[in-house]
């Protein structure tokens, strides 16, 4: 049989927005034009990549495979094109990064006061880990900048650098003033302040104390839930609870507004690391910016 980019593009468009109208609309065509395509082409292949109803589609096993694999062939088509257009200057365009929300807005400013000498031009969002593998893997982002553990198989990981995790507490905290470093187990007792569900940061702070989020007979105490970790450093200043959050989150304007204690060996960390795509061709502008990147939290 024969098969196009184009079918190939129907059906990885299908895979990323869920829904037949929405990727219909992203590709310019009407819905039966694209409803038309893809089951001329499960028919030709004799498979059936989705499973359809009226609320939602249904990857199934076999889509997911061909799907991977027509992503990567559509990659190194649309490769050949922005080569060409490159003409060889692999800085010409902007390097399109995502970090993750714990680690985007204390990176970024940094980053880009640091490659200010550099050829390097970036374009850089922030988000979940889920959303932005999403993006990196559909091309719409070159690089995303995660916590390990990450493991995806179309993907290759640069190791970044490896970042402490402390706790901060009120000053009004029985702890505050104790020469004292914590144990996790300290933390049971407390309101502890985490990041909403979805943050990978979350679930790294509950590894480290699993019995904090167990409900309080003491409703004094409470796991309390925010959006960011701005937030949750302010609300500990205002002594609404405590915390765990990235040793390079803290700035030296707010170590004046809580207490800052250091873990019992061994301290929990985690590793940052920057993803890219195994074919991306730019590696080399990837490497330069890790290197930048290192030298930032050395």
């Amino acid at each position: 049989m024969f098969i196009t980019l184009t079918e190939l593009r129907y059906i990885v468009a299908v895979a990323n927005e869920k829904h037949f109208g929405k990727a219909a609309s992203k590709c310019f065509v009407s819905q039966p034009t694209l409803s038309i395509a893809i089951k001329k082409f499960e028919i030709n292949l004799g498979v059936v990549l989705f499973e359809r109803n009226k609320s939602q589609v249904t990857i199934t096993d076999i889509g997911h495979e061909i799907i991977n694999k027509a992503a990567q062939i559509l990659e190194s088509a649309d490769g050949i094109e922005e080569f060409a257009k490159l003409n060889n200057d692999i800085y010409s365009q902007p390097l399109k990064i995502g970090a993750i929300n714990s680690v985007g807005p204390y990176l970024f400013p940094r980053l880009v006061t640091k490659i200010k000498t550099s050829p390097i031009k970036l374009i850089i969002e922030e988000g979940f880990t889920e959303i932005l593998t999403n993006k990196l893997l559909a091309g719409e982002i070159d690089a995303i900048i995660v916590a390990k553990p990450f493991d995806k198989p179309n993907l290759a990981t640069i190791s970044l650098y490896t970042e402490p995790l402390k706790v901060i507490l009120p000053k009004s905290h029985i702890l505050a003033n104790k020469k004292t470093k914590i144990n996790p187990r300290h933390l049971v007792d407390e309101t502890l302040l985490l990041l909403d569900t979805g943050n990978c940061f979350r679930e790294q702070v509950i590894k480290i104390c699993p019995d904090c989020i167990i409900p309080k007979s003491d409703n004094k105490k409470m796991v309390i839930t925010t959006s960011s970790i701005e937030t949750i450093k302010y609300m500990v200043a205002n002594g609404i609870g405590i915390s765990i959050v990235p040793s390079f989150s803290l700035t030296e304007s707010q170590q004046s507004l809580f207490v800052i204690k250091e873990f019992i060996k061994p301290i929990p960390t985690r590793e940052i690391v920057i993803a890219v795509r195994k074919s991306f061709y730019r590696m080399p502008v990837i490497h330069e910016l890790s290197s930048i990147i290192q030298t930032i939290y050395q």
